[in-house]
């Protein structure tokens, strides 16, 4: 007699189809873990967590970012338990910025174009970098000033914007190497891994939403970056240490 093929079983305890079997529900990327791993809730430095899965690394860097200057640059964004989101967390590099000249304008957007970047979740951060290399603890409402609660397991968009008007001139931040960073399948073009995908049309100055597709004037363009930003996040922390609506 035959190998039987392994059937997994109903909720009825009955035997699923092979066809029923082989429509599996994968796990999410990330670990859902919905609290603070220690109880020192007073501590902002409580619970970052990393933008998108990656392997673990003591090892920084600075990098200038995104190249070309004044388009929305988009880095994907993993929300593994889900909640209420409180912070973003970019790291300066050692460079003190100028403010309204070297400053960063970051912001969150949904996955509505078919698992690309469409409408601005977020209020817009304005963030300078500074001499050090420490973090800065940026507030997140939605755009109308409330709490913005992110989905569970499921991707979202960082969105940055430089404020250089120069191609590479905008001031550098902290990273770490790409061979550590987020391991996604991204859409790419002339077999170059995705580093960062950008919105192509130019001179922003502010956040686009929607951002509606247009073959060949306006759309999403992938380019390869080697390191990735040293960016985090935090849900918002209740008394309990759990996150807040995850």
């Amino acid at each position: 007699m035959g190998r039987q093929p392994f059937r997994q079983m109903k909720t009825n305890a009955t035997a699923k189809s092979a066809d029923e079997s082989a429509s599996v529900t994968l796990p999410g990327h990330g670990v859902n873990i919905s609290r603070t791993p220690d109880s020192n809730v007073s501590s902002i430095q409580n619970a970052m967590i990393p933008v998108s899965p990656v392997s673990g690394t003591n090892s920084f860097g600075s990098t200038d970012f995104f190249y070309f200057a004044r388009r929305i640059w988009f880095v994907p964004m993993y929300s593994a338990c889900g909640g209420v989101i409180e912070h973003l967390i970019p790291y300066s590099a050692g460079e003190n910025g100028v403010a309204d000249t070297d400053d960063w304008k970051f912001a969150i957007y949904d996955n509505g174009n078919d698992g690309l970047p469409k409408t601005l979740i977020s209020n817009t951060m304005q963030w300078t970098p500074d001499s050090s290399f420490n973090p800065t603890y940026l507030d997140v409402t939605n755009t109308s000033g409330g709490e913005l609660t992110l989905d569970a397991d499921r991707w979202y968009w960082w969105a940055a914007l430089g404020a250089s008007a120069t191609n590479g001139g905008n001031i550098p931040m902290g990273s770490y190497s790409m061979n550590r960073g987020y391991t996604t399948q991204v859409p790419c073009s002339n077999g170059t891994p995705f580093g960062v995908l950008y919105w192509s049309a130019g001179s922003r100055t502010s956040f686009d939403t929607p951002l509606n597709m247009v073959a060949n004037s306006t759309e999403f363009r992938s380019m390869s970056e080697n390191n990735v930003p040293r960016w985090f996040f935090q849900y918002k922390i209740e008394s309990d240490f759990g996150f807040k609506g995850a």
